[in-house]
């Protein structure tokens, strides 16, 4: 028996990397292009297979896949049609979801056509985008932020609304007690509200919906809500 190691290569950018034993010599293992069921057959027939080493005996052939496969960490690289890793007896499911094969077929289609010096411009423009993420941001950068922040807050914009909130989504509302005092209330969210009336958000939510669709009066709800009457601030 032959053992040996092989990668193929598709006019699509993409790879496979596996481990073959055959009765022939390596070389003349020609119609053998892999074991992989997730390469397009519009794509198979563009492969060029490399004997990358041969070996005397299957095991010592896993073990250099496995090695090749840790090294170029096929499971999650993109530019590979290995779903796993080879480790040895078993296969490592890291990175393999039920949407594996949606995923690589998605990549095979996107990456069709692309040349080497494609993907070379688009993984060093990937890194030098991660480089300025989070704390890695310039200073420039965060004051962008804090400014974009304040804008959505009111703090820059008054008539956007918010005031007084930290959270740019939060939508300022209202509510009048049984004694007919009126309340905005622009800090506290329903669901905290509605736990300090010891009732749950959804009661909560169903006395909005009354108020602001069918302008009935927050008498007609049920304890702990009874006589309340509760409604959103328009926006300006």
């Amino acid at each position: 028996m032959t053992h040996y190691v092989y990668k193929i290569s598709y006019n699509n950018g993409m790879h496979y990397i596996g481990a073959r034993s055959c009765k022939c010599l390596a070389i003349e293992d020609t119609k053998y292009q892999g074991s992989s069921k997730v390469i397009p057959n519009s794509i198979k027939c563009t492969g060029s297979k490399v004997i990358l080493k041969e070996f005397s005996s299957r095991e010592e052939a896993i073990s250099y896949e496995c090695d090749l496969h840790s090294e170029h960490n096929v499971a999650l690289n993109p530019l590979y049609y290995n779903q796993v890793k080879q480790t040895s007896s078993k296969f490592d499911q890291q990175g393999c979801t039920a949407d594996t094969h949606k995923h690589v077929a998605s990549m095979a289609h996107k990456l069709r056509g692309r040349t080497a010096e494609s993907h070379e411009y688009i993984a060093k423009a990937n890194t030098k985008r991660k480089q300025y993420v989070g704390d890695n941001r310039t200073e420039a950068q965060k004051l962008g932020a804090i400014k974009v922040g304040d804008w959505n807050r009111g703090r820059k914009n008054p008539l956007k609304a918010c005031k007084g909130s930290s959270n740019g989504g939060f939508n300022p509302w209202y509510y009048i007690t049984p004694d007919g005092e009126y309340i905005e209330v622009h800090t506290v969210t329903k669901q905290d509200f509605a736990q300090t009336l010891g009732a749950t958000a959804r009661q909560l939510g169903h006395r909005f919906h009354y108020t602001n669709e069918h302008k009935r009066a927050g008498s007609r709800a049920t304890k702990p809500l009874r006589g309340y009457t509760f409604g959103n601030i328009p926006k300006p």
